[in-house]
Order: C-alpha cells, then sequence, then structure tokens
C-alpha cells in the first residue's frame, strides 16, 4: 500500500503512481496521445483528434494528397460542351 495515497496501485494523482506512456506523439503539435484515445494515423504520422478538428476540409485533402474535381459541362453524349463565358 503506498504511503502517500494509501491505495494498490497508486491512485494517478498520486507522485507515487508510475508515469503513463503515450501511445504516439501528434505530428502537428507534438501533444501525446494515449491509450483509449481518438487520433488519425496520416500519410506522415499520428495526428491527435484536437489537430484534426482545427484542420480546414482544404487541409485534410492536402495531406492525403488529394484535391477538389471541377466540374463541366457536358453534352448527352459524354463530351465536353463548351461553356459560356
Amino acid at each position: 500500500m503506498c504511503a502517500i495515497c494509501m491505495k494498490i496501485p497508486c491512485d494517478s494523482r498520486c507522485p507515487n503512481a508510475p508515469e503513463i506512456k503515450p501511445v504516439h506523439i501528434c505530428i502537428d503539435c507534438g501533444s501525446s496521445i494515449f491509450s483509449g484515445e481518438k487520433y488519425f494515423e496520416g500519410p506522415d504520422g499520428p495526428i491527435c483528434k484536437d489537430c484534426m478538428d482545427d484542420m480546414t476540409t482544404d487541409d485534410v485533402l492536402e495531406m492525403l494528397g488529394e484535391e477538389y474535381s471541377t466540374a463541366e459541362k457536358e453534352d448527352i453524349y459524354g463530351m465536353q460542351a463548351w461553356t459560356d463565358s
């Protein structure tokens, strides 16, 4: 039994409690990602949920190496039609 917190094992707030090691480190902000926390395994490494929440759609597409498509007018035969410019 711990002499400080009087528990077995130590309470997580006890100074004698073992340090919880992160499972991953966010490549964007450098914060720890602990067991049970949500994250995205990006092409360059793990990104924490907070950083993902802060990203715009454009940021996510760029990270994934994707881009928006541009819609173009087509005729009924699948050929590109002229556009009014």
